[in-house]
């Protein structure tokens, strides 16, 4: 079964008008619900509630340690870490958890039709190389591919 994680600053608990702080995080919330809905397990972590699960999640704490608080949130589908610094939207978590977004999808007033999307097809930030190198020795890790290094729990 697919597991979704999430680790995030903050989590939007009722609907997206109760929310005006961070509009994109609440419209992740309502695509999260959908997914608990359709049957997928989801964990949320955030740093007000759950600050030592970023510092014991080694791939979490190595891009905080990169790029800092502004890396939330990250989403991990069955370990394997698929966004970072944006929030994906219900597209493309269907497809990363092998659903149909199409399936039982809210009206847009439902979930904030005003709320624009900033996923991508990618879903991830670019770092700078010198960046990754230099966090990597600081963590100790030696590898080509500090991130691979970082093994993602």
């Amino acid at each position: 079964m697919t597991i979704v994680e999430i680790f995030a600053p903050t989590w939007c608990r009722g609907p997206v008008a109760e929310h005006h702080h961070d509009a994109e995080l609440c419209r992740l919330a309502e695509d999260v619900r959908w997914l608990e809905g359709e049957g997928v397990p989801v964990t949320v972590t955030t740093l007000t509630d759950e600050p030592a699960r970023f510092v014991e999640h080694d791939a979490v704490r190595f891009l905080m340690n990169v790029l800092g608080r502004e890396v939330l949130p990250v989403v991990l589908v069955d370990g394997v870490m698929r966004a970072h610094r944006i929030c994906p939207d219900r597209e493309q978590l269907a497809g990363w958890v092998g659903l149909d977004h199409h399936v039982a999808v809210p009206p847009d007033d439902a979930v904030g039709a005003a709320i624009p999307s900033q996923a991508s097809a990618h879903a991830f930030a670019p770092v700078p190389a010198e960046h990754v190198r230099r966090a990597a020795q600081r963590a100790g890790l030696r590898a080509e591919r500090p991130l691979a290094a970082a093994r993602l729990r």
